[in-house]
């Protein structure tokens, strides 16, 4: 199992250390350690919200949602997005936007309890990295369980082991 005490004090500290920086800097989206220039990021951005098929009246689950990069973007398109991560540095940026469809749920996405068919879309971008392989599985058998029939689950960012 992965040590969720050392991401959340790793995200803490980069959220500290990186405040004021860009957006994409404080959440390490970066190309050769170098920030994503904005057309880049609106490119990936369009075609994450595009992939995802948005609909008024969709509920989003964020999954290691960091400090909004998507779920802020995507809160114009739906009806609601539960953004999910487990540094409260990150997620203050989130509550700052003050948007009421927004609702911060700051912990562990393996901790996450949600009713059954209860979501619409869920993104898991830039994150699958801090978990070991039995938690995806896990996290991936409830993502199933939270999703509506029909619903969409949208996975990203993936690096590979180089």
């Amino acid at each position: 199992m992965v040590n969720p005490d050392y991401w959340q004090r790793y995200w803490d500290d980069q959220a500290k250390n990186s405040f004021g920086e860009n957006k994409q800097t404080r959440v390490l989206r970066t190309l050769n350690r170098k920030p994503i220039d904005s057309e880049l990021w609106l490119s990936t951005l369009s075609f994450v919200i595009n992939k995802l098929n948005l609909k008024a009246v969709d509920v989003v689950l964020d999954l290691c949602c960091g400090n909004g990069v998507f779920t802020l973007p995507i809160s114009e398109h739906v009806e609601s997005v539960r953004a999910v991560d487990l540094s409260s540095g990150l997620l203050e940026e989130i509550q700052q936007a003050n948007k009421k469809n927004v609702e911060i749920l700051k912990l562990n996405a393996l901790d996450l309890v949600l009713p059954a068919n209860s979501i619409d879309k869920i993104l898991f971008y830039a994150g699958i990295q801090y978990f070991a392989e039995r938690e995806m599985i896990i996290l991936f058998e409830k993502m199933r369980d939270w999703l509506k029939p029909g619903g969409l689950a949208f996975i990203g960012d993936i690096p590979d082991k180089s």
